[in-house]
């Protein structure tokens, strides 16, 4: 059943409220009233949809986790999943690494408070994607190992390398840790790591 839009409505403006606080407080240090100042949303209704301020901040959480992950699915072509799958892979790491730009600073603030719900969010933004294509991809090469196994692999390795570019922004640019995230997916795709089979010579 699709959600009354008062409750939508108060729902984001309490999520933005909570993203607006944490990047000028720590988690801790954040009340439920400042919370409600900041929504202009009273106590009552904050309790109406939320049990406390964790309750809040984990479907904040779930929500940018959920919106990366839409966006990232909207912008990938399926069809380049076998005509040029390092690139595929490339993609959803390159379109994952732009939606966490436009949250860097609320990510950013996030890692100075050594919170691993940053690793989270990147994590479960990446895997959904990677999860679609290695079911694909099984199909033509057989996979060596229970996908799920192969997915968290890949997908582990991915997050943390965005999980590291946000962290070190200056060590290298964003056109340098795509094209060596792109070689990477190459060397993998090409070898027998993962599957029984390589791909034909017109997929490279």
């Amino acid at each position: 059943m699709k959600e009354d839009l008062r409750i939508t409505k108060s729902k984001r403006d309490l999520r933005n409220a909570m993203m607006s606080l944490l990047k000028t407080h720590t988690f801790d240090s954040i009340t439920v009233k400042e919370i409600c100042d900041v929504a202009l949303i009273n106590r009552m209704t904050f309790y109406k949809h939320y049990e406390d301020k964790y309750d809040l901040f984990n479907d904040t959480v779930r929500f940018t986790i959920n919106t990366i992950k839409q966006s990232v699915m909207d912008e990938i072509k399926p069809q380049d999943m076998f005509s040029q799958p390092a690139k595929f892979c490339t993609t959803i790491v390159s379109l994952c690494l732009d939606e966490c730009v436009t949250r860097k600073e609320l990510l950013q603030r996030l890692v100075q408070q050594d919170n691993p719900l940053v690793s989270q969010i990147i994590f479960e933004s990446v895997q959904e994607s990677v999860m679609e294509f290695l079911k694909m991809l099984d199909a033509l090469l057989e996979s060596k190992y229970p996908l799920e196994l192969v997915s968290n692999f890949i997908t582990g390795g991915a997050s943390h390398a965005i999980y590291y570019w946000l962290c070190h922004p200056n060590s290298y640019s964003r056109e340098k840790f795509i094209s060596a995230c792109e070689d990477c997916f190459t060397q993998i795709m090409e070898s027998r790591i993962f599957f029984r089979r390589t791909l034909p010579p017109e997929n490279h």
